[in-house]
C-alpha cells in the first residue's frame, strides 16, 4: 500500500468511517489524516482498504478503549460482509478525526437515516408508536412520548421524542433514541444502541453489540460477549459485563466498569472512575484526577498529569491484596501509587 496523490478514473466515493490503533495504524499500516492511499485488487477481508458505513460497527474492529476514529471516503467495490456494514475499496482518503463522541453522534444519525421509510413504519404524534417486524423493516417515532420497535433480521428503530424509546431485537438491528430522556436497546446478535441526548440510556445485549450514550448523564451497558459500552457525557456511566467487553467513560466524572472476564474499563475524563470487577480484567484511569480500582487478581493503570494536563507518569500494578488492596481506589501522585478514600 502507498499514499496516492490523486484518484485517477474515480468511481463514486462512499462516505464511511474507519478505526485505528492509538498511532493511527490499521493492521500495521500507518495512515495520516488528509492523505489518500491506493492498493489494486481489493477484496473484502483480504486485501485493499476497509471501512464501515455504520460508524458504530468500527467498535467491532477497534474497541473504544484505546482507539482512534476518522471519517473516510472509499471507492466502494460493492462487496459486503453479511455480519455488519464493512465495505472495501482500492482507494481511500482519510478525513477528519472525530473521536469517540463523534462516532456516537454519527452512529445515531446513521440509524435515523435508515429509519426514513414509508408512512406505515412512522409515527409522529404526541404519544404514538411505530413497529416494524419484517426482515429489514424500520420503525421511527418522533412524537413526545413515542416508541419505536423493530424485530426483523436487520431492522432499525429510532425515537426522537422527548421521552421516546427505541428497541431493535433483530440479528443486526440498530436502535437510537435522541430525545431528552429516551432509551435505546438492541438485543440482536450484533446490534447497536445509541442514546444521544441529556439523560438517555443505551443497552446492547447481543453477542458483539455496542452501546453508546453521549448525553449529559446517560448510561451505556453492553452485556454480550465482546460488546462495547461508551459514555461520553458529563457524568455518564459505561458498563461491560460480557467476556472481553470494553467500557469507556470519556466525560467528566464518568464511570466505567468491566464485570466480565478479560474485560477492560477506561476512564479518560477528568475525575473519572474505572473499575475492574470481573476476572482477568484491567482498569485504566487515564483522565486528570481519575481513579482506578480492581478485584483481587486484576490489574490497574493509573496516570499522573502535569500542570498543563500533559501525562508525566504512568504506573501498572496488580491487585495482590497486600501492596494494592482489592476494591480500593488508587491514583498516582509524585510517581507513587497512593490509596484514595471514597
Amino acid at each position: 500500500m502507498k499514499d496516492y496523490k490523486g484518484f485517477a478514473k474515480r468511481r463514486s466515493l462512499l462516505k464511511a468511517f474507519k478505526g485505528f490503533d492509538k498511532r493511527l495504524r490499521c493492521r500495521g499500516f500507518q495512515y495520516e489524516v488528509g492523505k489518500e492511499y491506493r492498493e489494486p485488487g481489493a477484496s473484502l477481508c483480504c486485501k485493499g482498504f476497509h471501512a464501515c458505513e455504520n460508524p458504530l460497527d468500527t467498535f467491532r474492529y477497534y474497541p473504544p478503549t484505546d482507539s482512534r476514529y476518522c471519517e473516510v471516503e472509499i471507492d466502494d467495490n460493492g462487496q459486503r460482509n453479511s455480519d455488519d456494514s464493512k465495505v472495501c475499496g482500492e482507494k481511500i482518503k482519510i478525513g477528519a478525526e472525530i473521536g469517540l463522541g463523534g462516532v456516537i453522534k454519527a452512529g445515531a444519525q446513521f440509524i435515523f437515516e435508515k429509519c426514513k421509510g414509508t408512512a406505515e413504519d412512522h409515527a409522529s404524534g404526541t404519544c404514538d408508536n411505530a413497529a416494524a417486524s419484517g426482515e429489514s423493516g424500520n420503525a421511527a417515532a418522533s412524537g413526545v412520548r413515542g416508541n419505536a420497535a423493530a424485530s426483523g433480521w436487520s431492522g432499525n428503530a429510532a425515537a426522537s421524542g422527548v421521552r421516546g424509546n427505541a428497541a431493535a431485537s433483530g440479528w443486526s438491528g440498530n436502535a437510537a433514541a435522541s430525545g431528552e430522556s429516551g432509551n435505546a436497546a438492541a438485543s440482536g446478535e450484533s446490534g447497536n444502541a445509541v442514546a444521544s441526548e441529556t439523560m438517555g440510556n443505551a443497552s446492547a445485549s447481543g453477542w458483539s453489540g455496542n452501546a453508546a450514550a453521549s448525553g449529559e448523564s446517560g448510561n451505556a451497558a453492553a452485556s454480550g460477549a465482546r460488546g462495547n459500552a461508551s459514555a461520553s457525557g458529563w457524568s455518564g456511566n459505561a458498563a461491560a459485563s460480557g467476556t472481553r467487553g470494553n467500557a469507556v467513560a470519556s466525560g467528566t466524572r464518568g464511570n466505567a466498569a468491566a464485570f466480565g472476564a478479560r474485560g477492560s474499563a477506561t476512564a479518560t475524563g477528568r475525575d473519572g472512575r474505572a473499575s475492574a470487577v470481573g476476572t482477568q480484567c484491567i482498569a485504566v484511569a487515564w483522565g486528570e484526577y481519575s481513579l482506578a480500582k480492581g478485584a483481587l487478581g486484576n490489574w490497574i493503570v493509573v496516570s499522573e498529569r502535569g500542570s498543563f494536563g500533559d501525562i508525566v507518569d504512568v504506573k501498572l500494578a496488580r491487585v495482590d491484596g497486600e501492596t494494592i488492596r482489592a476494591d480500593t481506589w488508587y491514583t498516582l501522585r509524585r510517581g507513587e501509587i497512593v490509596e484514595v478514600a471514597e
